[in-house]
């Protein structure tokens, strides 16, 4: 029997080649990570974020046996309350759409001229746009319809560079399902980029 885990099997690879190429871009001694719903398990922690020069998670559930530097409580509370400048790779592994919490990073973090930062997201608001939703904290409405999916979530990725004041350097991308039984498109994104002062 497989151990507990936040993700699905069919993603785990994907997840990890696109934090393993973050951290070849950024560099391991210079990554500082901020793993905003790293979950109890620490797969990514594990597999890849274990190497970078610094690392912190945020999860709702405290595990006295996890050695990990981790923040306990709600994301979106934490993040607009710790200083982020200490962070230059944010990895948003939301349960959903991660759009809330990168409007949040856009508004307080702060990225000098040259500086490089990455971000990762993974995405499965297609339910969400399906039924004519929004992406939360991001300004413009999302037309419903499943054809307008990777274009509502690509302009909204824009829009956070924008946002971010960055210029994207790299950029990858995988898409998958949420679970072994494939009942989520779920997209995975991961952006270097340097900011533009």
């Amino acid at each position: 029997m497989r151990a507990k885990s936040h993700n699905g099997v069919r993603a785990v690879s994907a997840k990890v080649d696109l934090r393993e190429r973050v951290l070849d871009a950024i560099g391991a001694k210079k990554s500082h990570v901020l793993d905003c719903y790293c979950g109890p398990v620490g797969e990514m922690f594990a597999a890849v974020w274990n190497r970078a020069a610094g690392y912190a998670g945020i999860d709702k559930e405290w595990q006295r046996e996890d050695t990990r530097r981790r923040f306990i409580g709600d994301t979106p509370t934490i993040v607009r309350s710790i200083e982020l400048e200490g962070f230059n790779v944010f990895d948003v592994d939301a349960f959903g759409s991660p759009f809330h919490v990168m409007a949040i990073l856009a508004a307080r973090r702060k990225w000098s001229k040259g500086e490089r930062g990455a971000i990762l997201i993974t995405d499965g608001t297609d339910l969400k746009i399906a039924f004519g939703g929004r992406f939360r904290g991001l300004k413009h409405n999302l037309p419903s319809g499943s054809a307008f999916r990777g274009r509502a979530a690509d302009d909204a990725t824009r829009e956070w560079l924008r946002d971010s004041n960055v210029k994207p350097i790299s950029f990858w991308k995988a898409e998958g399902v949420s679970s072994d039984k494939g009942s989520m498109r779920m997209r995975y994104t991961a952006i270097v980029f340097e900011g533009q002062g």
